[in-house]
């Protein structure tokens, strides 16, 4: 543009003339963010099918290993029984008759000790990795025989402890103890039991002491065991780094490094909202649905560890793509920035593509980290969007220095929304800060614009 005003044009009339074209390029840039949100939906679905993908691969798996797994108990199960009076009434006739009920009373363990250790094991379908788990389990306490149950007989020689399983696909090598004398397991669960299956200790005596009881158990990622002695502890310890500890409980102690973790509950009854004893159904111990390993389950008595990822690059780039509007926003202002200092006119079809090509980023990144690191697929998808736009950059203005300028917006944007990432919990403090000093950018950069769209006056 140059420094004079044009013979024949008010002075008034070519400033009014220069912001409104600078407004309508603003107004274009904030049409361009919003059409580009279509592709940005699009690579959001693709991130959810992959991810679905990658699910129903880990549940295959899991379901020829053991999927997520919950012990409960033991529980003490003694069959029992009482004589019921019934009334039938037929026409004017009624009879009595006496029937027997059978049910089964249940009680909790006096103490219980639960020990385990996981040995993680990473299984791979292809491109995708599943976090798999070998575990050796104890349960060990003592229970305490009633003398009698109200309103009800026991039958003793049919006791037993049955303990629960969520899936007995990876249930193997049960061996069990009660007073020291070793006792055969069997299959199955006492009629009526809290517990959708497992296996069973037939106990055949009506007498208190200490029980045993050891197993293998396989799963994916996450174990959990019911809380269920009136005293109950428990203790974990695996060479996974990065553990995230579930259930209804805390753990009391707990060690985490990169060579594992160890972590010790301890829980009272006071803790949880289950009796000591009780005959016949009652609410279930809140097994997770099989097959199922990301939903959320109920907890409820529960404490327990998931193995979690140290990074989940499909939920890492769909935070990337939460903050795809702001890099357009930087990356489509340094252009405006650029065509003003330039004063080289840039048609709205190159705005476009420019923002599109900032989209090949989360494909890109989503591609490449499938096969290597989510941090390595960032490095690799930032730096070519970035040679992109500078290439692009240079053919639009024809300066080298407006090609590198490109070069380090592009750079810069995805550099700051990765220390975001990193960043998770101080996400929104990085955010701020990081904004701020956008913003002073940008004011800097456009402080001046109103000036050099003015043109100036000469002579009179």
């Amino acid at each position: 543009m140059n420094n004079s005003t044009q013979p024949g044009i008010p002075y008034s009339e070519m400033v009014k003339n220069c912001r409104k074209s600078f407004t309508a390029k603003i107004i274009m840039i904030a049409l361009v963010v919003l059409l580009c949100q279509i592709p940005v939906l699009m690579v959001d679905g693709l991130i959810s099918r992959r991810q679905n993908l990658a699910r129903d691969v880990e549940n295959e798996i899991a379901s020829k290993w053991g999927s997520r797994q919950k012990v409960s108990g033991p529980l003490l199960a003694i069959p029992v029984s009482r004589l019921v009076k019934r009334t039938e009434k037929e026409g004017k006739t009624v009879k009595e008759t006496v029937a027997t009920e059978y049910s089964t009373y249940f009680a909790v363990p006096q103490e219980l000790q639960i020990t385990g250790e996981l040995i993680p094991e990473m299984r791979y379908r292809g491109i995708y990795e599943v976090v798999l788990y070998r575990s050796h389990i104890t349960l060990s306490g003592n229970i305490q025989f009633p003398k009698e149950v109200e309103n009800w007989q026991l039958h003793p020689e049919k006791s037993r402890l049955i303990v629960g399983i969520a899936d007995l696909t990876g249930l193997s090598a049960i061996q069990s103890s009660f007073h020291g004398k070793i006792i055969m397991p069997e299959p199955g669960i006492a009629a009526k039991a809290p517990v959708p299956g497992g296996f069973s200790v037939p106990l055949k005596q009506a007498s208190d002491g200490k029980f045993d009881i050891s197993f293998d158990l396989n799963g994916c990622r996450e174990l959990l065991f019911s809380m269920a002695g009136r005293q109950t502890t428990l203790q974990l310890q695996s060479s996974w780094p990065s553990p995230s500890f579930c259930g209804a409980f805390l753990p009391t102690e707990r060690t985490v490094s990169e060579k594992g973790f160890s972590a010790k509950w301890s829980v009272s009854e006071f803790n949880r909202d289950l009796p000591a004893s009780w005959v016949g159904n009652m609410e279930k111990f809140q097994f997770p649905d099989k097959g199922s390993h990301f939903g959320t389950s109920h907890f409820n008595r529960s404490a327990g560890v998931t193995l979690k990822k140290v990074a989940d690059s499909y939920a890492q780039v769909n935070r990337a793509v939460e903050y795809a509007i702001l890099v357009f926003i930087i990356v489509l202002m340094a252009m405006l920035i650029a065509e003003k200092l330039s004063r080289v006119w840039v048609h709205p079809l190159q705005y476009f593509i420019a923002a599109l090509s900032l989209v090949l980023f989360y494909t890109l990144t989503l591609a490449i980290s499938e096969h290597s690191s989510f941090g390595t697929a960032y490095l690799i998808s930032a730096a070519a969007v970035a040679a992109l736009g500078g290439f692009y950059s240079g053919l639009i203005y024809r300066k080298l220095s407006a090609a590198l300028g490109m070069v380090f917006s592009v750079g810069i944007s995805y550099a700051a929304i990765y220390v975001i990432l990193r960043l998770e919990d101080y996400a929104l403090l990085a955010g701020s800060v990081i904004l701020f000093i956008l913003m002073t950018v940008l004011m800097t950069f456009t402080g001046r614009i109103n000036r050099q769209d003015m043109p100036a006056v000469t002579g009179k």
